[in-house]
């Protein structure tokens, strides 16, 4: 088994401390740079981003794909697959435009072998902006007809790329997202909810919700994807892989460790056709009070919102009060499994 270092997704961080603002749609926009290369430009985009991208080639026409930042770095490269890379470019004092450089070694010299470029921005507290891309240069798709026709027409039957189905990624959902999305009245009832899986979910993760110490596991079941032999490869963000093998059936067992204090720790299992984004629930272990009630929850949770934006006076850090919601209620479902273990099945 392969095990990748990818998921281009976020930096960590442990407080947040303002509200978020919305954000306005991102374009990146993409032109040649030189005989071998790109530059991806975006505008309007917070130095405390991160920005994931992900490039689709055709590895006929292309190969040995290298990404740069100006004035930043590129970490998580997933670059395994022939026809695909994905990375996450960090700003460090940049800001607020980026400027990525993607270079390939040429295997025709037609010159054409880019096929998409998509980029996701994501902030210190788990939420994308939206984005879209406006390319300066012809994105390749299918070879035309014979060259020198006045008319000449793609290939209906001609592959996409020679590199097989083209991977698509989905994902499990976020519940900090959720947390993010919610516009329900505050409450322990309503908040716990929001930690309950959807009913179609494929995946299972014991314990449900675990706090990021260091030292935890987290177990994640999953079916193996159709079409699919042999072991999966699995990329990791913010969390180290321990064990990958079989459970029942043909499900396979992911076991890994949440590094201490993530918040937004997740895996990405590659299947023959897709890749699948599997957040996991987990958050930084607080100091709780002994006993909750749904009467004190909310005088409880404003008072550690409270603390914890005292204890981040000065800091360039950035968050809205679903973030401390979300902390407390996983800390208080955590509490709640250690004494009822089946308190909550995701």
């Amino acid at each position: 088994m392969t095990t990748l270092k990818l998921a281009g997704l976020l930096v960590s961080l442990f407080l947040l401390l303002s509200p978020v603002a919305s954000q306005a749609q991102i374009t990146f926009v993409v032109s040649t740079d030189g005989d071998r290369g790109y530059l991806i430009e975006g505008d309007d985009i917070s130095a405390s981003a991160t920005v994931d991208m992900t490039i689709r080639y055709d590895p006929s026409k292309l190969t040995n794909p290298k990404a740069t930042l100006d004035g930043g770095s590129v970490t998580d490269v997933f670059d395994s697959t022939p026809g695909l890379i994905t990375f996450t470019g960090v700003q460090g004092e940049v800001g607020p435009s980026v400027l990525m450089r993607l270079t390939f070694d040429k295997l025709s010299e037609d010159g054409q072998g880019l096929i998409s470029v998509d980029g996701s921005i994501r902030e210190y507290n788990g939420t994308t902006a939206g984005s879209r891309t406006v390319s300066n240069t012809p994105l390749y798709e299918n070879p035309t007809a014979t060259a020198g026709d006045d008319a000449a027409t793609p290939d209906e039957n001609a592959p996409r790329s020679s590199s097989g189905p083209e991977l698509q990624l989905t994902s499990g959902g976020s519940v900090l997202q959720l947390f993010k999305d919610f516009r329900g009245e505050r409450g322990l009832k309503a908040y716990v909810a929001l930690f309950n899986p959807p009913p179609r979910r494929t995946y299972s993760q014991e314990p449900p919700v675990a706090l990021s110490d260091g030292k935890t596991p987290v177990r994640v079941t999953l079916p193996a994807f159709p079409g699919s032999a042999g072991v999966p490869d699995v990329a990791l963000f913010d969390a180290r892989l321990v064990h990958l093998g079989r459970g029942e059936g043909s499900d396979w067992v992911i076991t890994a460790i949440p590094n201490e204090g993530s918040w937004n720790a997740r895996l990405i299992v590659k299947g023959a056709a897709k890749l699948m984004e599997i957040p996991l629930v987990t958050a930084p272990p607080v100091k709780m009070p002994k006993e909750i009630t749904e009467g004190t929850f909310l005088p409880e949770l404003d008072r550690f919102a409270s603390r914890q934006r005292g204890s981040a006076q000065g800091e360039d850090v950035t968050t809205g009060n679903f973030y401390f919601a979300y902390v407390f209620t996983a800390n208080y479902l955590a509490t709640a499994q250690r004494r009822t273990p089946d308190a909550l099945a995701r």
